[in-house]
Protein backbone atom coordinates (compact mmCIF):
# COMPACT_ATOMS: atom_id res chain seq x y z
CA UNK A 1 0.00 0.00 0.00
CA UNK A 2 2.98 2.71 0.79
CA UNK A 3 4.93 1.44 -2.63
CA UNK A 4 1.71 2.14 -4.31
CA UNK A 5 0.94 5.66 -2.83
CA UNK A 6 4.68 6.40 -3.38
CA UNK A 7 4.23 5.59 -7.43
CA UNK A 8 1.00 7.34 -7.59
CA UNK A 9 2.59 10.58 -6.10
CA UNK A 10 5.47 10.39 -7.72
CA UNK A 11 3.44 10.31 -10.90
CA UNK A 12 1.84 13.35 -9.48
CA UNK A 13 5.14 15.19 -8.97
CA UNK A 14 6.37 14.75 -12.64
CA UNK A 15 2.74 15.83 -14.29
CA UNK A 16 2.88 19.00 -12.07
CA UNK A 17 7.04 20.08 -12.82
CA UNK A 18 7.46 22.34 -16.06
CA UNK A 19 9.16 20.23 -18.84
CA UNK A 20 12.49 20.73 -19.28
CA UNK A 21 13.57 23.72 -22.01
CA UNK A 22 15.12 22.10 -25.18
CA UNK A 23 18.78 22.84 -25.30
CA UNK A 24 19.14 26.20 -27.65
CA UNK A 25 19.91 25.59 -31.41
CA UNK A 26 22.38 27.61 -33.89
CA UNK A 27 23.47 26.70 -37.33
CA UNK A 28 26.12 26.89 -39.19
CA UNK A 29 26.88 26.73 -42.54
CA UNK A 30 30.46 24.75 -43.30
CA UNK A 31 32.15 23.03 -40.40
CA UNK A 32 35.22 25.50 -39.37
CA UNK A 33 32.37 27.80 -38.43
CA UNK A 34 30.19 25.13 -36.73
CA UNK A 35 33.73 23.66 -34.62
CA UNK A 36 34.11 27.34 -33.34
CA UNK A 37 30.64 28.00 -32.58
CA UNK A 38 30.52 24.27 -31.02
CA UNK A 39 33.46 25.83 -28.33
CA UNK A 40 31.71 28.28 -27.34
CA UNK A 41 28.29 26.86 -27.30
CA UNK A 42 29.78 23.59 -25.08
CA UNK A 43 27.20 22.52 -22.59
CA UNK A 44 24.61 25.08 -23.54
CA UNK A 45 23.63 24.40 -26.92
CA UNK A 46 23.70 22.63 -30.21
CA UNK A 47 25.28 23.53 -33.47
CA UNK A 48 24.52 21.71 -36.33
CA UNK A 49 26.21 21.68 -39.91
CA UNK A 50 24.83 22.33 -43.68
CA UNK A 51 27.77 21.75 -45.82
CA UNK A 52 28.01 17.97 -46.23
CA UNK A 53 31.57 16.83 -45.61
CA UNK A 54 33.63 16.57 -48.46
CA UNK A 55 31.61 19.54 -49.98
CA UNK A 56 33.10 23.42 -51.19
CA UNK A 57 31.46 26.11 -49.59
CA UNK A 58 32.20 27.84 -52.94
CA UNK A 59 30.14 25.83 -54.88
CA UNK A 60 27.29 24.05 -52.66
CA UNK A 61 23.93 24.84 -53.55
CA UNK A 62 21.27 24.80 -51.01
CA UNK A 63 19.31 21.76 -50.87
CA UNK A 64 15.81 21.06 -49.29
CA UNK A 65 17.12 19.96 -46.23
CA UNK A 66 18.62 22.54 -45.69
CA UNK A 67 15.58 24.80 -44.63
CA UNK A 68 14.94 21.68 -42.31
CA UNK A 69 18.29 21.60 -40.75
CA UNK A 70 17.57 25.68 -39.77
CA UNK A 71 14.28 25.62 -38.56
CA UNK A 72 14.02 26.35 -34.93
CA UNK A 73 17.37 27.47 -34.96
CA UNK A 74 18.49 30.73 -33.52
CA UNK A 75 20.84 31.73 -36.02
CA UNK A 76 22.39 30.50 -38.89
CA UNK A 77 25.75 31.68 -38.98
CA UNK A 78 28.26 31.89 -42.74
CA UNK A 79 31.35 32.98 -43.10
CA UNK A 80 31.06 35.75 -45.61
CA UNK A 81 29.27 36.84 -48.83
CA UNK A 82 32.51 35.70 -50.36
CA UNK A 83 32.69 32.27 -49.66
CA UNK A 84 28.72 30.90 -48.71
CA UNK A 85 26.84 33.76 -49.31
CA UNK A 86 24.08 31.28 -50.18
CA UNK A 87 23.17 30.62 -46.41
CA UNK A 88 21.19 34.18 -46.98
CA UNK A 89 18.40 32.41 -49.36
CA UNK A 90 17.85 29.54 -46.66
CA UNK A 91 15.19 31.46 -44.93
CA UNK A 92 16.81 31.32 -41.54
CA UNK A 93 15.23 33.19 -38.40
CA UNK A 94 18.26 35.27 -38.47
CA UNK A 95 21.65 35.51 -40.51
CA UNK A 96 24.93 36.05 -39.78
CA UNK A 97 28.60 36.61 -41.09
CA UNK A 98 31.68 35.64 -39.14
CA UNK A 99 33.59 38.03 -40.86
CA UNK A 100 32.20 41.22 -39.87
CA UNK A 101 33.11 39.65 -36.43
CA UNK A 102 36.96 39.42 -37.08
CA UNK A 103 38.83 43.04 -35.67
CA UNK A 104 39.74 44.93 -39.01
CA UNK A 105 43.10 45.38 -38.70
CA UNK A 106 43.55 41.27 -38.73
CA UNK A 107 41.50 40.82 -42.37
CA UNK A 108 43.10 40.10 -45.26
CA UNK A 109 42.49 41.14 -48.20
CA UNK A 110 40.71 38.69 -50.99
CA UNK A 111 42.99 37.18 -53.37
CA UNK A 112 40.45 35.11 -55.36
CA UNK A 113 39.88 37.31 -58.79
CA UNK A 114 36.41 36.90 -60.09
CA UNK A 115 34.67 37.02 -56.30
CA UNK A 116 35.21 40.31 -56.63
CA UNK A 117 36.54 42.87 -53.47
CA UNK A 118 36.46 42.00 -50.00
CA UNK A 119 38.36 40.34 -46.89
CA UNK A 120 39.48 37.29 -47.59
CA UNK A 121 36.80 34.70 -46.04
CA UNK A 122 39.54 31.73 -44.35
CA UNK A 123 40.23 33.44 -41.33
CA UNK A 124 39.53 30.51 -39.31
CA UNK A 125 43.17 29.00 -40.43
CA UNK A 126 44.94 31.09 -38.31
CA UNK A 127 44.45 30.28 -34.31
CA UNK A 128 45.32 33.55 -33.34
CA UNK A 129 42.52 35.34 -35.72
CA UNK A 130 40.02 32.63 -34.66
CA UNK A 131 41.11 33.94 -31.00
CA UNK A 132 40.50 37.52 -31.12
CA UNK A 133 36.72 36.79 -32.72
CA UNK A 134 36.09 35.01 -29.89
CA UNK A 135 34.79 37.82 -27.26
CA UNK A 136 32.23 39.22 -30.09
CA UNK A 137 31.13 36.23 -31.49
CA UNK A 138 30.39 34.72 -27.68
CA UNK A 139 28.54 38.33 -27.60
CA UNK A 140 26.44 37.66 -30.65
CA UNK A 141 25.17 34.33 -28.87
CA UNK A 142 24.56 35.58 -25.50
CA UNK A 143 22.40 38.34 -27.02
CA UNK A 144 20.33 35.59 -28.91
CA UNK A 145 20.30 33.68 -25.64
CA UNK A 146 20.69 35.71 -22.98
CA UNK A 147 20.31 33.25 -20.49
CA UNK A 148 23.70 31.18 -21.49
CA UNK A 149 25.52 34.27 -22.10
CA UNK A 150 27.95 33.68 -18.81
CA UNK A 151 28.01 29.92 -20.47
CA UNK A 152 29.35 31.38 -23.56
CA UNK A 153 31.97 34.22 -22.12
CA UNK A 154 33.23 31.37 -19.69
CA UNK A 155 33.63 29.11 -23.05
CA UNK A 156 35.32 31.85 -24.78
CA UNK A 157 37.90 32.53 -22.51
CA UNK A 158 38.51 28.39 -22.33
CA UNK A 159 39.09 28.06 -25.85
CA UNK A 160 41.17 30.82 -25.63
CA UNK A 161 43.75 29.92 -23.97
CA UNK A 162 43.74 26.57 -25.79
CA UNK A 163 44.07 28.50 -28.98
CA UNK A 164 47.29 29.90 -27.39
CA UNK A 165 48.64 26.37 -26.88
CA UNK A 166 47.71 25.33 -30.33
CA UNK A 167 49.53 28.24 -31.91
CA UNK A 168 52.74 27.65 -30.04
CA UNK A 169 52.11 24.26 -31.46
CA UNK A 170 51.91 24.96 -35.12
CA UNK A 171 54.94 27.57 -34.77
CA UNK A 172 56.85 24.87 -33.54
CA UNK A 173 56.02 21.99 -36.55
CA UNK A 174 56.12 24.79 -39.02
CA UNK A 175 59.54 26.29 -38.08
CA UNK A 176 61.63 24.04 -40.09
CA UNK A 177 60.04 25.33 -42.95
CA UNK A 178 59.59 28.92 -42.11
CA UNK A 179 59.85 31.15 -45.57
CA UNK A 180 59.64 27.91 -47.91
CA UNK A 181 56.84 29.52 -50.72
CA UNK A 182 53.57 27.58 -50.86
CA UNK A 183 51.64 27.46 -54.46
CA UNK A 184 48.19 26.45 -53.37
CA UNK A 185 45.08 25.09 -55.41
CA UNK A 186 43.47 28.45 -54.06
CA UNK A 187 44.19 30.87 -51.77
CA UNK A 188 42.43 29.04 -48.65
CA UNK A 189 45.37 29.50 -46.36
CA UNK A 190 46.85 32.55 -46.45
CA UNK A 191 46.13 33.69 -42.86
CA UNK A 192 48.23 30.78 -42.15
CA UNK A 193 50.70 31.49 -44.13
CA UNK A 194 51.15 34.88 -43.22
CA UNK A 195 51.03 33.88 -39.67
CA UNK A 196 53.55 30.92 -39.31
CA UNK A 197 56.07 33.03 -42.28
CA UNK A 198 55.21 31.22 -45.58
CA UNK A 199 55.27 33.38 -48.26
CA UNK A 200 51.75 32.24 -51.17
CA UNK A 201 53.55 32.44 -54.25
CA UNK A 202 50.60 32.19 -56.57
CA UNK A 203 47.48 29.46 -57.01
CA UNK A 204 46.77 27.30 -59.45
CA UNK A 205 42.77 28.06 -59.87
CA UNK A 206 42.51 31.80 -59.60
CA UNK A 207 38.55 31.72 -59.49
CA UNK A 208 36.63 29.25 -57.47
CA UNK A 209 35.00 26.16 -59.62
CA UNK A 210 37.07 27.22 -63.46
CA UNK A 211 39.10 25.06 -64.84
CA UNK A 212 42.34 27.18 -65.12
CA UNK A 213 43.60 28.22 -68.80
CA UNK A 214 46.34 26.72 -70.54
CA UNK A 215 47.91 30.15 -70.46
CA UNK A 216 47.44 30.74 -67.03
CA UNK A 217 49.40 26.78 -66.23
CA UNK A 218 52.35 28.71 -68.15
CA UNK A 219 52.41 30.95 -66.00
CA UNK A 220 52.06 29.28 -63.04
CA UNK A 221 55.49 27.16 -63.81
CA UNK A 222 56.77 30.54 -64.35
CA UNK A 223 56.38 31.22 -60.85
CA UNK A 224 57.18 28.08 -59.50
CA UNK A 225 60.08 28.00 -60.88
CA UNK A 226 61.37 31.72 -59.89
CA UNK A 227 60.27 31.05 -56.64
CA UNK A 228 61.90 27.96 -56.01
CA UNK A 229 58.44 26.59 -54.93
CA UNK A 230 58.83 22.69 -53.36
CA UNK A 231 55.14 21.33 -53.47
CA UNK A 232 51.61 22.55 -54.97
CA UNK A 233 48.58 21.84 -52.48
CA UNK A 234 45.67 20.56 -53.81
CA UNK A 235 42.35 20.18 -51.33
CA UNK A 236 39.65 17.03 -50.78
CA UNK A 237 36.70 19.04 -52.02
CA UNK A 238 37.81 20.21 -55.24
CA UNK A 239 39.09 18.52 -58.47
CA UNK A 240 43.00 17.33 -58.23
CA UNK A 241 43.29 17.53 -62.13
CA UNK A 242 45.53 20.99 -62.28
CA UNK A 243 47.03 20.24 -59.63
CA UNK A 244 48.59 16.92 -60.84
CA UNK A 245 49.23 18.86 -63.78
CA UNK A 246 51.44 21.55 -62.90
CA UNK A 247 53.20 19.15 -60.02
CA UNK A 248 54.49 16.26 -63.16
CA UNK A 249 55.21 19.81 -65.13
CA UNK A 250 57.36 21.34 -62.96
CA UNK A 251 58.60 18.08 -61.26
CA UNK A 252 57.67 18.86 -57.89
CA UNK A 253 56.08 17.47 -54.93
CA UNK A 254 52.17 17.50 -54.40
CA UNK A 255 50.62 17.81 -51.45
CA UNK A 256 47.28 18.08 -49.82
CA UNK A 257 45.76 20.54 -47.56
CA UNK A 258 42.36 20.63 -45.99
CA UNK A 259 40.72 24.18 -45.28
CA UNK A 260 37.04 22.38 -44.27
CA UNK A 261 37.67 19.55 -42.40
CA UNK A 262 34.72 17.59 -40.64
CA UNK A 263 36.34 14.04 -41.55
CA UNK A 264 37.34 11.40 -39.09
CA UNK A 265 40.71 12.92 -38.15
CA UNK A 266 39.90 16.19 -38.41
CA UNK A 267 36.62 16.68 -36.71
CA UNK A 268 37.26 19.61 -33.57
CA UNK A 269 39.39 23.03 -34.95
CA UNK A 270 42.64 21.65 -33.26
CA UNK A 271 42.85 18.63 -35.47
CA UNK A 272 42.18 20.28 -38.01
CA UNK A 273 44.84 22.85 -37.92
CA UNK A 274 47.43 20.28 -36.71
CA UNK A 275 46.63 17.72 -39.85
CA UNK A 276 46.94 21.53 -42.16
CA UNK A 277 50.55 22.60 -40.57
CA UNK A 278 52.08 18.41 -40.45
CA UNK A 279 50.80 18.37 -44.21
CA UNK A 280 52.72 21.36 -45.07
CA UNK A 281 55.34 20.76 -43.35
CA UNK A 282 56.05 17.11 -44.54
CA UNK A 283 55.59 18.20 -48.28
CA UNK A 284 57.79 21.44 -47.45
CA UNK A 285 61.02 19.48 -46.57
Amino acid sequence: MIARVFVIAAAALAAAAPARAAAPRFAATCHPAAAVLRELAAGRAEVTTLLPAGASPHTYEPQPSDIKNVAGAKALFYVSPLLDGWATRIGAAKTIDMIHLVPPALRLRNLEEEEGPGDDPHFWTDPLVVKATLGPLAEELAKLDPPGAAAYRANAVRFAARLDALDREMAAILAPVRGRALLLFHPSLQHLAKRYGLPIAGVVEPSPGKEPTPRYLQKVLRIVKEKQVRAVFGEPQLPRRAVDVVAEAAGIKSGLVDPMGGVPGRTTYEELMLWNARALAEALR
